[in-house]
């Protein structure tokens, strides 16, 4: 039996129990946006190309890019900006799933960057038994670093416009912003 002080569990739609929450039509929509850029960056990268010769898979981390970077200049920029930008919105997306974005700066960034490495890791998986197309560690790390780059230019932005207010998490010790 529960004493009148005694907390009582959450029952009921739209339950709050006092901090500030990211709406659920906001939630909703960075569950779709995510799902949708995870099935065309999916798509894209799971389509055979007509190619005459495909280098050998890469495990070993930043071979690629090492490679890369001795090269054309102008070649290197493209690949490593475009791993960086493939998943990079799920560091915007991704806190956007929690009630409060995730917890703390420290605490959401870490979980967005793990989940976007997950969901390049399993990328480039199934992308390794795709004919002419074949894996790479450096695409995993580097979209693990898009999102995390892009989590940590926009968080403060979108705590401040999402949660407004003092009704912050207690373990969120990054100050203002």
């Amino acid at each position: 039996m529960l004493r009148d002080d005694t907390p009582r569990p959450a029952t009921g739609p739209g339950w709050n129990d006092g901090g500030a929450a990211v709406d659920r039509r906001v939630r909703l929509a960075a569950l779709l946006l995510a799902a949708l850029l995870v099935g065309v960056v999916g798509w894209l990268t799971t389509r055979p190309a007509a190619v005459p010769w495909v280098s050998p898979g890469n495990l070993q981390p930043l071979a690629t890019l090492r490679a890369e970077l001795d090269g054309d200049p102008r070649n290197a920029a493209a690949t490593i900006g475009g791993g960086l930008l493939r998943l990079a919105p799920l560091g915007v997306l991704l806190p956007l799933l929690g009630r409060e974005l995730g917890g703390s700066r420290w605490l959401s960034l870490a979980r967005a960057v793990f989940a976007t490495g997950v969901i390049a890791l399993l990328l480039e998986v199934v992308r390794s038994a795709v004919p002419s197309r074949v894996s790479d560690v450096d695409q995993v790390l580097l979209a693990a670093a898009g999102a995390g780059v892009l989590h940590l230019l926009t968080y403060g932005a979108l705590r401040a416009r999402l949660l407004p207010g003092p009704s912050r998490p207690a373990n969120d010790r990054d100050g203002p912003g």
